[in-house]
């Protein structure tokens, strides 16, 4: 492995208790960003990988407890050099799967985990993640650039270095895992154009790790984006198609709702309804964030779940309670802009499937569950009623069940 450099913030308070401790303090997950955003003076820290971390992972057998066994540093300590790469290491014996793109079954993570429990880790920790994104074997390669997200995005300086990899790599686990890295950094020009140049590989888990990041609300406005959306909405693959589906209504753009309809429209499509329908919510009501307000998908929401003569399959019984779901807090102002949205008519046609004995029983309980949120007791009775009234409904006792469970 190269020599790679970590650039972090180094306090007047961390100065001290570096010096205290042979030049070695705690972690801090997100250095590079700490350092910039208080203005501090940075210095490189290095490290050289030496070969200690394998020996020490050939040094035990690769079992949970043969993993844990190797950090034998006490708690409340810093973890060593070697005992932290040793476990990044560990995934080095964990097989790929080349059909799904992932890492077979493995007990690596658990005892990651564990063996980290309670110790700080190395002030090297992103010196040693820098090289691990050049390691010989994919799968660290492929879980080490997994180490770069943080709550605070991609720095530029890590989206370079993951870039300087991926430009050149030929691994699928690794170009999958190095996507979904970089996911929400869509408006990088270079992590856009890296992305979207692999909305046609031959791969369909490259394709779906591609369709999850542009449906993202990260990715609107990105140039390319809609077309590379409707690229996947209409790939060949049901896994890729139903990623995108489900997703590219983060975009908040009323010029997919058409695209949308077109596969509602289909029976022969049912199977991918629900992933539409979460999409066309996440337009208009956007929970829970309330953000979103779009009355061309709520106005399409609508008409499939009034569509009649319903099945079991039609409507897609997973995505009709979403309204029994509300963010308090963002909810009133929601309403006050969503002027397209009525109570009284949205009520109604939940009311009418709950009622249908054609329906999905599972969706029938679930429109019993927004009925209870958006209506009011005396429509639920009056709805159990009606249900109670009809012998003919094969799913009465359950629905009727759901019912009560309101009340």
């Amino acid at each position: 492995m190269k020599k790679s450099f970590l650039t972090f913030a180094i306090f007047t308070a961390s100065v001290c208790v570096m010096a205290s401790c042979g030049g070695k303090g705690a972690n801090t997950a997100n250095a590079n960003t700490n350092a910039n955003a208080a203005g501090t003076e940075a210095v490189a820290v290095t490290y050289e990988d030496d070969g200690r971390a394998m020996d020490l992972l050939n040094s035990v057998p690769f079992t949970e407890e043969g993993l844990i066994s190797m950090v034998t540093t006490p708690e409340l300590e810093m973890m060593s050099e070697p005992e932290y790469e040793a476990l990044f290491l560990a995934y080095s014996k964990v097989p790929i799967n080349q059909e799904t793109l992932e890492l077979e079954k493995n007990f690596v993570s658990s005892a990651k985990a564990k063996a980290m429990r309670g110790h700080k880790i190395p002030a090297t920790a992103g010196a040693i993640r820098d090289n691990l994104i050049h390691s010989e074997f994919p799968q660290v390669r492929g879980i080490a650039m997994m180490q770069y997200m943080s709550i605070m995005g991609v720095s530029d300086n890590d989206v370079a270095k993951l870039l300087g990899v991926l430009n050149n790599e030929k691994d699928l686990f690794v170009i999958k895992e190095g996507i979904k890295a970089l996911s929400n950094e869509m408006k990088k020009p270079e992590v856009s154009q890296f992305i979207l140049s692999k909305v046609n590989h031959e791969n369909k888990n490259i394709r779906r790790a591609v369709a999850l990041a542009v449906g993202n609300t990260w990715s609107i406005g990105v140039d390319g984006i809609k077309e590379a959306a409707l690229t996947l909405m209409n790939d060949n693959d049901k896994d890729v198609r139903s990623s995108i589906l489900s997703n590219v209504g983060e975009l908040a753009d009323d010029s997919f709702v058409p695209e949308l309809e077109k596969v509602l429209n289909d029976p022969g499509q049912h199977k991918l309804h629900g992933y539409c329908l979460k999409s066309l919510y996440t337009m208009w009501y956007n929970y829970p964030k309330h953000q979103n307000t779009s009355k061309a998908a709520y106005e399409a929401t609508l008409n499939y779940l009034k569509k009649t003569p319903r099945s079991k399959d039609i409507p897609a019984w997973a995505a009709i309670g979403e309204l029994q779901h509300r963010n308090a807090k963002e909810y009133d102002g929601w309403l006050s802009r969503a002027t397209y949205y009525k109570t009284g008519d949205f009520l109604k046609v939940m009311m009418d499937l709950a009622a249908d004995p054609n329906a999905n029983w599972l969706g029938r309980s679930q429109a019993v569950k927004v009925i209870s949120k958006i209506g009011s007791k005396g429509d639920l009775e009056k709805l159990k009623a009606k249900i109670q009234a009809n012998s003919g409904d094969s799913s009465q006792k359950l629905v009727v069940d759901a019912i009560d469970k309101e009340l």
